[in-house]
Formats: structure tokens, C-alpha cells, sequence
């Protein structure tokens, strides 16, 4: 689920990068849902804003599709709260979310930590759309399925003699025939 991809990479900055204060916002809509979030950053974060898109600092980066990195948050003007943090770093996942790193340093996040943090985002951005291309095609399945059983309902309950052919070399090949066209020829 997209749910626990996130997890996955909060799990991945905490233990790979070494940044335990990190989250994820998924889109829902027009705004950022906090979806996952690590025991640190629940912890000095308690409850989380919802961004609207472009909205705030997390709403920019997606909305721009670019990480943003404050050395210092004291100067960003947009009502971040500058108590849980000293640096933050918010990195776009596609057009699905945005990532978010915090730590208490100033210029906490170096080159090496941006482009890890990039490079994980667009990983966890494939496997996304992966997800939302399979849901696609169950959809597509399920739809498709309704359809077909409306058809042979359709097919099996009309009142007239119904066959169905298909072509082959111009000949009409019988593929199936309705019971009531079946029964007076004895098909």
C-alpha cells in the first residue's frame, strides 16, 4: 500500500541517513496528508499540519518539484514552527508527496544527504506508481468483468434467438448460441 511505502522510507532516513526526526505527506486531493512519520518526530512534533498545495514549506516543494533545504528555519516566514527544529529539508516524491527531514543542527543536510534523500524519493516515487498503476488495472479488471456478466446476462435472457460468430477467412465461425435459439434446433 502507499501507506506502507512511506513507512518504508522513513525506516530508511532514520536507519540509513541517520535522521530520526522524518516524515512523509501523501497527496489527497489538493493538500499533503501526513501519512507516515517516525517515533522521534511524533514525539517532537506531536500534531501534524495538513498542507494545501503550494501551501507552506512541504506544499512549495511539491507544488515546485523541488527539494528545499533550510539550514535554518528561524528564517523561513510561513509560520513554521521554529521550536521542533533547526534544519529542515523537504524533498518532492514524484506527484505523489513530499518528504520531509529534520534536525537540530543548523545546515544539518549536506550534498551527499540531498542526493540520497532525492535518490530514495524517486525510488519510493516508481513503487508508487506502481501501486497506483496496479489499483488502475484491478479497476480496469473489475470493470470489465461487470461487463461481460451484463452481456451474457443480457445475451442469455433476451427473448429473441441470439448467436454470436466471429469471422475467419470470411466464413462466420458459431462461438456461442442462447438457449433460446439452442433449443428449437437442438444445439
Amino acid at each position: 500500500s502507499s501507506a506502507r511505502v512511506a513507512e518504508v522510507i522513513t525506516d530508511a532516513v532514520r536507519d540509513v541517513l541517520g535522521y530520526p526526526t522524518n516524515l512523509v505527506r501523501l497527496v489527497d486531493g489538493d493538500e499533503l496528508h501526513p501519512v507516515a512519520i517516525t517515533d522521534e518526530a511524533e514525539r517532537r512534533l506531536g500534531e501534524r499540519p495538513v498542507y494545501r498545495i503550494g501551501e507552506g514549506t512541504a506544499g512549495r516543494a511539491f507544488a515546485d518539484g523541488e527539494t528545499l533545504v533550510y539550514d535554518d528555519v528561524r528564517t523561513v516566514d510561513d509560520d513554521y514552527d521554529r521550536r521542533t527544529a533547526r534544519a529542515s529539508m523537504f524533498v518532492p516524491i514524484g506527484d505523489h508527496g513530499v518528504f520531509q527531514a529534520i534536525s537540530d543542527d543548523r545546515a544539518a543536510f549536506d550534498r551527499t544527504d540531498l542526493r540520497l534523500a532525492e535518490l530514495l524519493s524517486g525510488h519510493v516515487a516508481e513503487a508508487l506508481e506502481r501501486i497506483r498503476a496496479e489499483r488502475r488495472l484491478r479497476e480496469r479488471e473489475t470493470e470489465l468483468r461487470e461487463e461481460r456478466d451484463r452481456f451474457a446476462a443480457l445475451f442469455e435472457n433476451v427473448p429473441d434467438a441470439v448467436a454470436a460468430f466471429r469471422f475467419a477467412d470470411g466464413d462466420p465461425i458459431l462461438r456461442s448460441v442462447q438457449r433460446a435459439l439452442a433449443r428449437p434446433f437442438g444445439w
